[in-house]
């Protein structure tokens, strides 16, 4: 009897490890891609005219990301330069986006940023940004590009 329980207990272990492995590889697949999401803030075109600055980031399977804006970068928690490459993984404890950013550009290898996941569908993320001090930045909404 006691086998039993220690049987079934270990295949319990094996199913829940499963089912975080198949939770972690959905997610994946909902986050790789493109991403826009407007920044509530203005630029004047060259015509004058007010165009809302919009960053895109787009989620690569081998765990990099590039980063772009339209114009120049408005503080999402990822500060150096309008185009900020680097690395990604996902932290399931925590529901948290870590970016690890590349070392070019002198941007410091070691700073590390994160999104709090709030929601994430196919076609939209939620997300709270923090910097690498824990600093709460913004609330961000970001649309899939398809």
């Amino acid at each position: 009897m006691k086998n039993h329980f220690v049987l079934a207990f270990f295949a319990l272990l094996l199913f829940c490890r499963c089912t975080s492995d198949e939770s972690l590889s959905r997610l994946n697949a909902q986050l790789i891609g493109k991403w826009n999401g407007e920044t509530g803030q203005f630029y004047l075109t060259n015509d004058s005219i007010p165009a809302p600055i919009v960053t895109t980031i787009e989620f690569l399977s081998d765990e990099t990301y590039t980063l772009s804006t339209n114009q120049v970068n408005f503080g999402i928690g990822l500060l150096s330069e309008p185009n900020v490459p680097g690395n990604w993984e996902y932290d399931a404890e925590n529901n948290t986006i870590k970016f690890f950013q590349s070392p070019d550009k002198g941007v410091n290898p070691y700073d590390t940023y994160y999104w709090e996941i709030l929601s994430l569908t196919e076609e939209q993320m939620e997300v709270n940004v923090f910097d690498i001090n824990d600093g709460f930045i913004r609330k961000r909404v970001f649309n899939k590009v398809r």
